[in-house]
């Protein structure tokens, strides 16, 4: 069975220079912070071991699966010149509401990924996993489910985006930890799970990769309880190499 130790010990092989980071902010760019010339970088975050290199070319992601409704709409921009990038393509790709992962259905959210093997992926699900390309403003939009939480992390939503077929970032999204909790704690399906003993100011790949810079996406909640989050991520658009 998988260790926390060696778990651990896969982390610091893939950030072995970088320092643990605060996790104190909780808030993303917005779309008007780059327009002021707010540009800093998007900080790079580790694919997991749940990628699947597969296109699944759709806004709607959610496919059967219950939970919040999350509508994410994403402005990936450069750095040099804060210039919305067209034509970017951007993998997205979560756990349901109850941790799990498609195509790896061996996989335990209850248990530490098996890192040593991978998660032995299959081609035969694909909820919460999505591709899109960028319109001429550098928008795409994703409809999807809040997800849920899997040991040993907190909420979060993986993406990568690619230009030219170069990939030019990798990351993730979090939440705050007061919809977190209110969203695991005490709404169906998540409930069935409960609230995740991994919160945002411990998680392991927010301290080690800095993943709190224009991590966190600004949240809005409809009167139906639809969740509505939007997020600039700010990118080189020639990276070096």
């Amino acid at each position: 069975m998988p260790t926390r130790r060696r778990f651990l010990a896969f982390l610091a092989a893939l950030f072995p220079t970088l320092e643990r980071s605060a996790t104190g902010e909780r808030h993303s760019s917005t779309e008007t912070d780059a327009e002021e010339g707010s540009c800093e970088l998007t900080t790079t975050a580790i694919d997991g071991p749940y990628y699947v290199d597969e296109a699944f070319v759709r806004t709607d992601i959610s496919e059967d699966r219950e939970g919040i409704p999350l509508t994410l709409n994403l402005k990936i921009i450069d750095a040099e010149n804060c210039a919305p990038i067209p034509d970017a393509i951007v993998d997205l790709w979560h756990c349901d509401a109850l941790g799990n992962y498609s195509g790896f259905p061996n996989a335990d959210p209850d248990e530490f990924p098996d890192i040593r093997n991978g998660a032995n992926a299959t081609s035969d699900l694909k909820f919460c996993r999505g591709r899109q390309t960028t319109d001429s403003n550098g928008i795409v939009r994703f409809q999807t489910i809040f997800p849920g939480w899997y040991t040993p992390r907190t909420v979060h939503i993986h993406l990568k985006a690619f230009l030219d077929d170069k990939e030019v970032i990798g990351t993730q999204l979090y939440f705050p930890q007061e919809l977190n909790d209110e969203i695991l704690g005490g709404e169906s399906p998540y409930a069935q799970r409960g609230k995740s003993p991994y919160q945002n100011d411990g998680d392991m790949v927010i301290n080690r990769s800095g993943g709190s810079t224009n991590a966190w996406p600004a949240v809005k909640r409809s009167d139906d309880g639809a969740i509505h989050a939007t997020h600039t991520i700010v990118v080189n658009k020639s990276p070096a190499g």
